[in-house]
């Protein structure tokens, strides 16, 4: 973007100009003919490292945006993202885990305390938690323990005697998953589209279904930045009742649909295909946000803000305790190294 907009009557202004987001699209190109040219891994999920981004000409764009924005949009890029099939990859890891004997897995378990246990009856950490089925509650004695909880991170800390030094927060967001309809004729259309620069709106593809009457049905997650960002609060403070209720899922489906209309509302301005889109859903989550220190935002100044989770979310605390907070899917191979290496040092003394 290269001019404000005006998004459900908020102006909306560039935070990024083409001159500097151009050279990073650049860069990405370079850094991907450089590190992954012969790298048939890479040619097979991305394609060939030159086509990892493409700078689109407007007559390309201009079939996608909502005519309401042309006029402010400087160029537009392809790229050769994909979109992950969470529940597979799930279901798949979830799977494999279960084929280890002496590995249990705990599902619908709320941990609410964690507690260090005395050395002299052998050290460890005692897990409390509740089974969110029949509200009873359980516990767990482990030598080892690796806190991946996401929005609880920073009050387990506390808990544990071990508080961070830094704050770091969460931010409670909001996705709208729309329905879709395409014609047969645009499926090879599909794909990811994200609006960035500022005025930040994305749709991301999840589904294709075709429904009796032989009719296609894209279903799409889609994020509006002044309506996905519900509300930020420091991890190292218990929830809020409003943020957990959210989360939970205990808020009515009507309070939901009401609180994510203007995301299908304000990406409309932005899509053409949205213009006979339907809201069908709501999905609440939590991101891990390192912000408040103060830092510019820069899309070039490594210490910004802006690249803040440019790193694995992955460390160790000492006598057992780890935190896996993978900050994103990339980071998650070797996140699971690090700890591997880590559990293998801490066991063998």
């Amino acid at each position: 973007m290269e001019s404000p907009i005006q998004v459900l009557g908020n102006v909306i202004k560039p935070v990024f100009y083409p001159e500097e987001v151009v050279p990073v699209f650049e860069q990405i190109k370079a850094h991907a003919i450089e590190k992954y040219t012969d790298d048939k891994g890479f040619e097979s999920l991305f394609g060939p490292p030159e086509s990892i981004c493409r700078q689109l000409a407007r007559k390309e764009y201009e079939s996608f945006l909502a005519p309401g924005i042309l006029a402010s949009v400087a160029t537009c890029y392809e790229t050769a993202e994909m979109t992950f099939n969470t529940d597979s990859i799930c279901s798949f890891l979830s799977n494999y885990i279960q084929s280890f004997k002496n590995i249990s897995i705990r599902t619908e378990a709320n941990v609410t305390q964690l507690e260090n246990i005395d050395h002299a009856d052998g050290g460890g950490y005692r897990i409390v938690w509740s089974n969110l089925r029949d509200g009873k509650y359980q516990t767990d004695a482990v030598q080892l323990l690796t806190l991946a909880c996401w929005q609880n991170i920073g009050v387990f800390r506390q808990q544990l005697n071990k508080p961070g030094s830094r704050p770091t927060h969460n931010r409670l967001k909001m996705l709208g998953i729309l329905d879709i309809h395409v014609q047969a004729d645009l499926l090879k259309t599909i794909r990811p589209i994200f609006v960035a620069s500022g005025p930040f709106c994305m749709i991301s593809p999840q589904e294709l279904i075709e429904d009796s009457n032989g009719h296609i049905h894209c279903i799409c997650a889609c994020t509006l930045a002044i309506a996905t960002n519900v509300m930020t609060v420091l991890d190292s403070e218990p929830i809020p009742f409003s943020y957990e209720r959210m989360l939970s899922g205990t808020m009515s489906h009507e309070e939901r649909m009401q609180m994510a209309n203007p995301i299908l509302l304000g990406a409309k301005q932005y899509f053409a295909c949205l213009k006979d889109a339907d809201l069908i859903d709501v999905r609440f989550g939590t991101v891990r946000v390192p912000y408040g220190d103060g830092h510019c935002m820069d899309l070039h100044d490594a210490a910004s803000e802006h690249h803040r989770r440019n790193y694995p979310g992955c460390y160790r605390l000492g006598d057992g305790l780890y935190v896996n907070e993978a900050m994103k899917v990339a980071y998650s191979i070797y996140n699971a190294e690090m700890l591997v290496n880590w559990v293998g040092a801490d066991i063998s003394g």
